[in-house]
């Protein structure tokens, strides 16, 4: 964690715009060996210096079956609690709390769970196991998400694509199966025109980069905004170049996310094989319960880590040749200019100095004729 919020004069470098604040902050999360639980969202509440490990002793849904849990590797067991309805809000509906000491598990109510066989001390075939172990929860920017803002409007709507930038969409016209539209990409600026055609419950208009998904019929005058988020900092080294200098943390270091685009509070685990916070997690889980065959799938995993720090170290590394070529290139451009310069602005000093000395006696021979001539007069004829 500390790596991942290395700062560079006072502002951290892997926390997108999010520079006056850490990248990541300790968290703790969910390793669990059901199949039927792989896509579940889980939310801890609480704290605990060690892995907690979660059994339910009786088959059924989460918020009707019995449990058991240990903090000392299964030495000692004890039962855990469970508060079957959570109020929404705070909680989304269906949710159920399990109560394991110091640390609350959140999950779906209904989710199934499968009873261990407490005599067994293999995981493997023998019901579900919850892990809460440790992790980093990411708080900084990503490039994943676009935002849609809705002014004057009450028809919802999403945005898929690649958005560099905000993006204005209002309804101009709805008449005759079609959907006349405007978008801009200048901040209301500039405007262009289009149509699509309306679908009722799942309208794409289509803009630059991507299109805005209505979800219904607008009303005319509706306005959307597409606000991407936007983590990457650039800086422009040429007329027509930027180039990113930094990198994202969620994509080095993985850990979970929380996603503005799901629930409030429940974070999601970063997608991908390299990910260093919940692998290194996942290691300390199987280590403090002595899961051998969990500890092995993890040495494999953390290469998968080190080639993601290797892949992202390498993509720096081209960016800083890339830099220093562009930073090459201007020398040799200021230096043509100042050459180009000297010759039209800088003078030989020897040919100079000739020219004004042949001009300066020609100059005393004016002086010294016309001072002779002027002294002349009548008399000096006569």
């Amino acid at each position: 964690i500390n790596i991942a919020n290395t700062p560079f004069e006072g502002r951290r470098i892997f926390a997108g715009h999010k520079t006056d604040q850490p990248a990541y902050v300790a968290g703790l999360g969910v390793t669990c060996n059901d199949p039927a639980l792989a896509t579940q969202s889980y939310q801890i509440e609480g704290d605990s210096s060690s892995t907690v490990l979660i059994q339910p002793l009786t088959s059924g849904t989460a918020d009707t079956a019995t449990y058991r849990y240990t903090t000392d590797g299964g030495k000692t067991w004890q039962n855990a609690t469970v508060d079957p309805a959570l109020p929404s809000p705070p909680y989304a509906a269906g949710k159920v709390r399990i109560n394991a000491g110091g640390v609350g598990v959140i999950m779906d109510a209904a989710a199934t769970m499968t009873a261990v066989d407490p005599a067994n001390l293999n995981e493997t075939a023998n019901g579900t196991w919850m892990y809460v172990r440790p992790t980093a929860i990411y708080q900084g920017d990503d490039n994943s998400n676009r935002v849609v803002s809705l002014y004057g409007t009450t028809t919802p709507a999403t945005a898929e694509g690649n958005f560099s930038r905000d993006m204005s969409v209002r309804i101009d016209k709805v008449e005759g199966g079609l959907i006349t539209y405007s978008y801009s990409s200048d901040d209301g600026n500039n405007w262009t025109q289009g149509t699509a055609p309306d679908q009722g419950a799942n309208t794409k208009l289509p803009v630059p980069a991507g299109y805005l998904s209505v979800a219904g019929t607008p009303a005319v005058g509706e306005q959307y905004i597409v606000h991407p988020h936007r983590a990457e900092i650039k800086f422009t080294i040429s007329d027509s170049s930027d180039i990113t200098v930094n990198l994202i943390g969620k994509d080095i270091f993985g850990g979970v996310y929380n996603d503005p685009s799901r629930p409030e509070g429940y974070p999601t685990v970063v997608d991908g094989p390299g990910n260093i916070f919940e692998t290194v997690g996942r290691l300390v889980a199987y280590a403090e319960t002595n899961n051998q065959q969990g500890m092995q799938q993890v040495l494999v995993d953390l290469k998968a880590c080190m080639n993601t720090v290797l892949t992202g170290a390498a993509e720096m590394g081209g960016r800083s040749n890339r830099l220093t070529m562009t930073h090459s290139a201007l020398m040799l451009r200021q230096y043509d200019e100042e050459d180009s310069l000297s010759a039209v602005e800088d003078v030989d000093v020897i040919e100079l100095t000739t020219r004004l000395a042949q001009q300066q006696a020609a100059y005393n021979s004016v002086l010294k004729s016309t001072s002779m001539i002027m002294q002349m007069s009548l008399l000096n004829y006569l």
